[in-house]
């Protein structure tokens, strides 16, 4: 088998509302799709969306990339288009993915589920009116979702002042701090000897308080040994997956778009699991087409990933992009496969 057509498309769409990281503010999003034909007529698809601040790739140098890697790729076998993806992943690590990710859809069999159905964690943050984000809350667990996910790090004193009444609800609930490395060593340590502490029980870990590459600050975060500490910005490849284990993270991060692609994704996930770390999936700043690539990874390989899945990207958007695409029901994550012959993803223009 080989590779005889390559297309490439890109899409605008702008959010719900606007989702709120402690680096910047998102009303739409850019993505990059490829599609890959082969000679045989299966197809494969990618996505990413590049997000400047999280990643250094833009949408400009994803959609150049796209454009060059067409010639390239045309003709190639498999293993051979793989390698070419192991190079690019070096420099341009979102594009590798989309590229890896359709690769692997097109040349292996990977049977779609006929039904997925996955815990999805609520998203919200603390850059709102304490009692709006608390309403908001509320509303969630009603609508059955466990696990809220709490944006911080725009504004430490409101931080403090928001999680504290977060924190006095007596729900159900599960919350996930996600700082995006906005925080000092000291301002960390502070949220966690003085807020978390009191409320272990209820917070599943402090996320990426700090810069990704402050590996010491952070070993001192973990030795601390209150609060749990997930690494994601820090998480690319297998030596960060070491260098986590090391200082004594408990969990890492995993995200398709910082892949080689699908096989990639499980594999690195089953490293990290031998190592002692959990690891969470999934894409809050993508479109429905790579969340469901990453559901279905969750879907078969439930061991190796942990807790309330984080592809919720599809659930911001105003429009998706699939045929049919995943949906949001009491809590969940879930998508039916309506094609009994297993047809695969499609990009509907």
């Amino acid at each position: 088998m080989k590779i005889s057509e390559i297309f490439i498309f890109s899409e605008k769409i702008k959010l719900i509302s606007p989702y709120k990281l402690s680096f910047t503010t998102i009303e739409s999003i850019r993505c990059n799709i490829i599609k890959i034909i082969l000679d045989t007529g299966k197809v494969g698809i990618g996505e990413c969306t590049a997000l400047p601040g999280y990643g250094t790739e833009t949408f400009e140098d994803i959609d150049k990339i796209f454009g060059e890697i067409q010639a390239v790729l045309k003709g190639l076998n498999y293993d051979t288009a793989k390698n070419v993806v192991s190079e690019l992943h070096k420099n341009y690590p979102f594009a590798a993915s989309a590229i890896g990710t359709a690769l692997d859809f097109a040349f292996t069999n990977i049977i779609l589920p006929k039904e997925i159905k996955l815990p999805l964690i609520f998203p919200t943050s603390t850059s709102s009116d304490p009692a709006y984000i608390v309403q908001k809350v509320q509303e969630a667990y009603n609508q059955g979702f466990k696990t809220i996910k709490v944006k911080i790090g725009r504004n430490f004193d409101e931080d403090i002042i928001t999680l504290e009444e977060l924190l006095k609800l007596d729900l159900d609930l599960n919350f996930r701090l996600d700082a995006n490395q906005a925080y000092t060593f000291e301002q960390a340590q502070y949220l966690i000897n003085n807020i978390l502490a009191f409320h272990s029980e209820k917070i599943e870990y402090l996320e990426q308080p700090l810069p990704k590459n402050d590996w010491y600050n952070l070993s001192k975060l973990c030795q601390l040994e209150k609060i749990p500490i997930l690494l994601d910005e820090s998480i690319y490849n297998e030596q960060d997956i070491k260098k986590a284990a090391m200082i004594g993270a408990q969990y890492v991060k995993l995200k398709l778009c910082k892949t080689k692609g699908f096989y990639d994704l499980i594999n690195i996930a089953k490293m990290a699991n031998k190592l002692g770390l959990k690891v969470v999936l999934g894409n809050g700043v993508s479109t429905d087409i790579s969340n469901l690539i990453e559901a279905i990874a969750y879907h078969y390989n439930k061991e190796i990933f942990w807790g309330a899945f984080e592809g919720n990207g599809f659930y911001k958007l105003t429009k998706c992009l699939l045929k049919n695409p995943p949906v949001v029901r009491e809590g969940k994550f879930v998508w039916k496969n309506c094609k009994e012959d297993g047809v695969r993803v499609q990009y509907e223009n």
